[in-house]
């Protein structure tokens, strides 16, 4: 139990060399490491030499992971121990970041969406499981294989080229799985170095999805403006302040003959007849403020003169920057007019008939003489 230590283990636990005579290795264990180190040494009295790490604490109260080589030998009185110990702190210190930092990697590739790969010159060290999916290729097969084999051939000079340069820029390209599916990706990569090698890790992102939400929006907007085109409703966006932001040609034709782009940047006030325009502001304004929807008649005012008898309704949306805008459709309902007026009239007139009726029947009738 009693120790016999060198200069070196007065640079490790901190004690003078005076301090350390009389104690015990045990003396710098925690009661846990003790009764380990303990039951391991009586383990061993005639067993060959042996080596284990443990962990003393320091005059300072640190603590210190050791490397031990040790044997139990035989001598006249007992058992002597000699022992072999070097500091190995900072190395496993450094061993546990490395694990903690390889943990940290692994559960970030195993969460992400995209395929994270781990090559040398092509060759590929690691990857995870979106990788996987995304070659079609399970991940300890993945290992080992090249990156050229999920590359098409037109593009592998362009990108072996940035490999060698060590290109740390983003990039486009097309892959193809082992199915010979071919994929659109983004790749960004970087270099790192693991022990004495340095190894590219790049991240691959499947732009598949994208694509096709891009193609499909193009087709959207295709329709919709086929169809602004040839509707005979007239459309606007205005902004907050009821300025003209977009219109089609429709609408461009209830205002005259001046075109769709000499109207943008003017408000729909500038042609409304002066007996709506008060209804008209309290109508958008309400829209803006509130979100009410609207639908409303009053007259437009053209170029030449003419009024135009106009339905118009809509409301409030909200693009992706938070500004309000307001979009509406606006019908000329001049025929609807001119046939209220003719139905209007033609009640009007059988009014006017069956009066013109009644008196004559009265006209005509025998008068009786008053007694």
């Amino acid at each position: 139990r009693r120790g016999h230590f060198d200069g070196a283990m007065c640079d490790i636990s901190g004690y003078g060399r005076d301090e350390l005579i009389g104690k015990s290795l045990f003396d710098f264990l925690s009661p846990e490491e003790a009764r380990r180190v303990d039951a391991f040494t009586d383990a061993r009295k005639w067993s060959a030499a042996r080596s284990y790490e443990l962990e003393i604490r320091t005059k300072s109260g640190a603590t210190k992971t050791l490397f031990v080589e040790a044997n139990t030998l035989p001598f006249e009185r007992g058992y002597r121990s000699f022992a072999l110990m070097t500091d190995v702190t900072e190395q496993r210190r450094a061993e546990s970041r490395l694990r903690e930092s390889e943990e940290r990697f692994r559960l970030l590739s195993e969460v992400t969406t995209e395929a994270v790969l781990i090559h040398d010159r092509g060759r590929i060290l690691d990857c995870n499981r979106a990788a996987a999916d995304l070659t079609g290729v399970a991940e300890a097969d993945l290992v080992g294989r090249n990156i050229a084999e999920f590359i098409l051939p037109e593009e592998k000079e362009r990108i072996f080229d940035r490999v060698a340069r060590e290109d740390e820029g983003i990039y486009e390209g097309n892959g193809r799985a082992a199915d010979g599916r071919i994929f659109p990706a983004r790749v960004q990569a970087k270099a790192m170095r693991i022990g004495d090698q340095v190894c590219r890790v790049a991240s691959v992102r499947d732009l598949s999805s994208e694509r096709a939400a891009e193609a499909a929006a193009r087709e959207s907007l295709s329709r919709y403006e086929a169809l602004l085109r040839t509707t005979r409703t007239g459309y606007v966006v205005m902004d907050s302040k009821g300025r003209l932001l977009e219109a089609n040609e429709e609408y461009a034709r209830m205002i005259g003959d001046q075109g769709v782009d000499a109207l943008i940047g003017h408000t729909s006030q500038e042609w409304t007849a002066t007996d709506r325009k008060e209804d008209g502001r309290a109508t958008f304004r309400a829209c803006i403020e509130d979100g009410k929807s609207f639908r409303l008649r009053f007259n437009y005012v053209r170029e030449n003169g003419d009024r135009l008898p106009v339905l118009v309704f809509g409301g409030r949306t909200t693009v992706p920057d938070g500004s309000k805008r307001v979009l509406a459709f606006y019908q000329d309902i001049s025929d609807e007019v001119a046939m209220e007026q003719r139905l209007h009239q033609a009640v009007k007139m059988e009014a006017v008939g069956q009066l013109t009726g009644g008196i004559s029947h009265d006209f005509h009738k025998p008068r009786r003489a008053w007694r």
